[in-house]
C-alpha cells in the first residue's frame, strides 16, 4: 500500500487532515516532554549528594534475649545523653549496653587499632597549655588491613589543617597513618578532627 493515496484522501477531507496533523503535533509534545523530564531526572540523580555514599556503613542492632525492645534501647540512651552536661564515655554507653569495651574490640579489632590514635598524636605532638581536648570525629576512615593478634603497631601522623574556634578552641585536622610491623600495607588510614580547649 503506498502512501499516494493516504494523502489524496486527507487533501479531500481538510477535518481529517487537521485532526491527523494534531495528533501527530501533541504525541510529539508528550515525547519531547518526556525525553526533557528524563534527562532533567537524570541531571538531579548524577549530582554529588554531599555525603561520602561509597564508605556509608550501619551497626545492625540485634537483642539476644527475649522481648528485646529496639525503641525502648533508643529511648533509655536518649534519657542518658540528656540527664547528663557532658555526653558519656565510651566506657559508660559499653557498660550500659551490657559489654566491656574491652569485648567491644574483642569483636571489632580494627577499632583497637583506630582508638590508639589519640595516644599515637599524644606521643608524637607536644601539646601543652590544653585545658581539654574533644575527640571531634573522623572525616575519613579507611581498613586496609587486618591487624593479626600480638602484631606490634605504630601510628605516623600529621598536621593537615589548622583552624581557631572562639572562644578558646582550636581545631586541628590530623592525618594518621596506623602501619603494621612487617606489613605491605597499613591498617588503617584515618583524618581525625580534635578540638582542643585552651
Amino acid at each position: 500500500m503506498g502512501i499516494r493515496p493516504i494523502l489524496s484522501a486527507l487533501l479531500r477531507n481538510s477535518a481529517g487532515a487537521i485532526l491527523v496533523s494534531l495528533q501527530i503535533a501533541i504525541t510529539l509534545a508528550i515525547v519531547v516532554n518526556a525525553v526533557y523530564l528524563t534527562t532533567q531526572r537524570v541531571q538531579l540523580v548524577g549530582r554529588p549528594s554531599g555525603i561520602d555514599d561509597q564508605n556509608i556503613f550501619s551497626f545492625p542492632v540485634e537483642g539476644f534475649e527475649k522481648g528485646f525492645d529496639f525503641i525502648a534501647m533508643v529511648r533509655e540512651d536518649m534519657a542518658l545523653l540528656r540527664q547528663n552536661p557532658r555526653p558519656p564515655t565510651a566506657s559508660q554507653i559499653a557498660e550500659r549496653a551490657g559489654y566491656s569495651v574491652r569485648s567491644l574490640f574483642e569483636r571489632f579489632p580494627d577499632l583497637l587499632s583506630l582508638s590508639l590514635a589519640p595516644m599515637f598524636i599524644r606521643s608524637v605532638m607536644g601539646l601543652k597549655g590544653l585545658r581539654n581536648t574533644l575527640n571531634y570525629g573522623a572525616d575519613r576512615v579507611r581498613y586496609l588491613a587486618p591487624v593479626p593478634a600480638g602484631s606490634r603497631i605504630r601510628g605516623r601522623t600529621s598536621i593537615a589543617e589548622v583552624e581557631d574556634v572562639p572562644p578558646d578552641g582550636l581545631r586541628v585536622n590530623y592525618h594518621m597513618v596506623i602501619e603494621i610491623e612487617g606489613g605491605k600495607r597499613p591498617a588503617c588510614v584515618a583524618d581525625l578532627i580534635a578540638l582542643h580547649y585552651r
